[in-house]
């Protein structure tokens, strides 16, 4: 069982009704043995108790998707909804409840959305599942905070939880996944919201590096500004170039500079910024200092530290970096760069896209 959560209109729903069109219908081989298939017409029911079916196809339509083989289903009663998936002949392949803040069991009295109705309803999916092996999606709903609204306990039924992120501004979204049981915890995927629906990124990191991809024959006559570095993450098992941009401007007498970060913690920047001070002598009391990582990606490693300092010494003496070199590296208390995971995954990732230079942290296995 698989759970998404995603702020309102980032696209859950699009995304999932997308996934039903294309399986719905299709003939896949289920057997383990490849000597001997199995072959199987996945049936897929969408089962929605905030839209109508009239919404839904209709929504389908408008992004392209047309497939009638996709079961739809409007209703909030839980009970009603596994009865009618058990009497089916065969079973569904795929199950996807939009979403299990609206549905309700008919032997509690609390509201639908109640943490007691969302447990309930959770665990009512979650027998069916482990019962008659149908996979089950359920799309939850956000609180301000930006976790899945409802009890803790509903995440640690399912064996998945993604999240979709995401601003209705910006046309590109990220799907984490948070937990999974059956791999990486930590990887993440790329879409693009189009006319046409959700579209997968085929190459994330010209995403999150703006212009700092272009050849230096296309950028002669741009001017290349300050406070830029070229660094790579690591998102589960895939590498990610990604431009951090750092602004550095007086502060007024009257008030405490402020810091600001967006894509990575503020302790992180605090940190570094005292680092620089301390060993570097760049003094930072009376400056406003905002740090932003492009494209919206979260940095969850150390090895951005870098990157991150360059940036700020860019910006703070007005100096560009230049555009062939990238930065990899963890700093310490005591100013010293020190090893990380991955290497040579990134040190491929920069050759790949035609970096002549890395500046890495000094190791004899290097």
């Amino acid at each position: 069982m698989i759970m998404i959560g995603g702020d309102p209109g980032v696209g859950k729903s699009t995304l999932l009704l997308q996934l039903a069109c294309n399986l719905a219908g299709k003939i896949e081989n289920i057997s383990s043995d490849s000597k001997n298939e199995k072959l199987s017409k996945n049936i897929v029911v969408y089962i929605s108790g905030e839209e109508s079916t009239n919404q839904i196809a209709s929504r389908a339509h408008r992004i392209g998707q047309k497939n009638s083989k996709l079961l739809l289903l409007a209703e909030t009663d839980i009970n009603l909804i596994c009865n009618s998936l058990k009497i089916m002949n065969p079973l569904p392949t795929l199950v996807i409840i939009d979403s299990v803040q609206t549905m309700m069991c008919s032997n509690i009295s609390s509201s639908p959305g109640s943490h007691t109705q969302v447990r309930e309803s959770a665990s009512i999916l979650l027998r069916l599942a482990k019962t008659t092996d149908i996979a089950v999606i359920l799309i939850g709903h956000v609180t301000k905070s930006g976790d899945i609204a409802g009890p803790k306990t509903v995440e640690h039924m399912v064996d998945t939880v993604l999240y979709l992120e995401g601003d209705i501004i910006n046309s590109h979204r990220i799907l984490r996944s948070v937990k999974n049981r059956f791999g990486s915890s930590k990887e993440i995927g790329v879409f693009e919201m189009t006319q046409s629906g959700m579209e997968e990124v085929l190459d994330p990191s010209l995403l999150f590096t703006s212009n700092a991809m272009n050849s230096e024959r296309e950028m002669k006559d741009v001017l290349i500004p300050d406070g830029s570095a070229i660094t790579v993450s690591i998102e589960g098992s895939r590498p990610i170039l990604c431009e951090i941009q750092a602004l550095i401007i007086p502060s007024s007498r009257y008030v405490a500079p402020r810091r600001a970060t967006e894509g990575f913690g503020i302790q992180k920047l605090q940190l570094l910024l005292a680092v620089l001070q301390k060993r570097l002598k760049y003094s930072f009391y009376n400056k406003e200092v905002y740090v932003n990582v492009v494209g919206g990606l979260r940095l969850h490693d150390t090895a951005s530290d870098l990157a991150i300092a360059m940036a700020l010494v860019s910006s703070f003496t007005g100096i560009p970096v230049k555009r062939n070199i990238a930065f990899i590296g963890e700093i310490g208390l005591g100013g010293e760069l020190r090893m990380i995971q991955h290497l040579d995954l990134r040190i491929k990732e920069i050759i790949k896209y035609g970096f002549s230079s890395v500046i890495i942290p000094y190791s004899r296995w290097n």
